[in-house]
């Protein structure tokens, strides 16, 4: 009798990766819907529900929202200030952060600090 072992990091991995694929199924199809563009005649819920949305997908591996959140980072980084909605701020950064290379972790600092400066 034979008995295979598999190192904890690989299960944990899988187990990770499957948790990511299962949450993108879940929400990947309502924010593609729904979108990732704000309106006035929005109500209050509704920002947040499309906000959640996006943060969920792109966190668990969306490309169609990774590659919208790159996009905004891109405008935002060129100097559009309205660029990135201040409802997906954080879940653009993150999916940056998370997505990204060097360039990306090297200036998320920087633009920090440059769009909360009060003075």
């Amino acid at each position: 009798m034979y008995v295979i072992t598999v190192p904890p990091r690989l299960i944990v991995a899988q187990v990770k990766d499957a948790l990511k694929a299962f949450q993108r199924a879940l929400v990947s199809e309502k924010a593609h819907t729904k979108g990732w563009t704000f309106t006035n005649g929005e109500d209050h819920i509704q920002q947040q529900f499309k906000a959640l949305l996006f943060g969920s997908a792109g966190l668990s591996g969306d490309k169609k929202v990774i590659e919208a959140a790159f996009s905004m980072f891109k405008d935002f980084c060129n100097g559009n200030k309205k660029a990135i909605h201040p409802n997906i701020r954080g879940s653009v950064y993150g999916i940056v952060l998370q997505e990204g290379g060097k360039t990306e972790v090297d200036i998320s600092p920087y633009l920090s600090l440059r769009t909360y400066r009060t003075h």
